[in-house]
């Protein structure tokens, strides 16, 4: 048949912070044919998978002060295999003491 419509996007919980900044991806795949799912997360876009073949639609990754763009990959087995890949931007600010609000 032509294959599967897999698509996946990635979101980043929280966007943006101070440094370190552990981040939660969740990827969102649609299109899927009822394969089994698996995903890898690449914390850098740098080619290096942070974990790979995972049967989990998210992943933490920790990063340091600057800006920084996650990866993931989606592939999905069966008859109608495909592979979907998304990406996202992260912004963190330098580290330092974060104040708590007065109350």
């Amino acid at each position: 048949n032509g294959g599967s419509n897999l698509a996946v996007q990635l979101f980043a919980n929280p966007q943006q912070g101070r440094a370190p900044l552990e981040v939660t991806l969740l990827a969102k795949v649609a299109g899927a044919s009822g394969g089994a799912l698996s995903y890898s997360f690449d914390c850098e876009n740098d080619g290096v998978f942070e974990i790979t073949d995972s049967s989990s639609d998210t992943f933490a990754c920790t990063y340091g002060a600057g800006n920084h763009t996650a990866f993931v990959r989606v592939e999905e087995s069966g008859a109608t295999a495909a592979t979907a890949v998304a990406t996202t931007a992260v912004r963190v600010l330098p580290g330092g003491p974060i104040e708590p609000p007065p109350f």
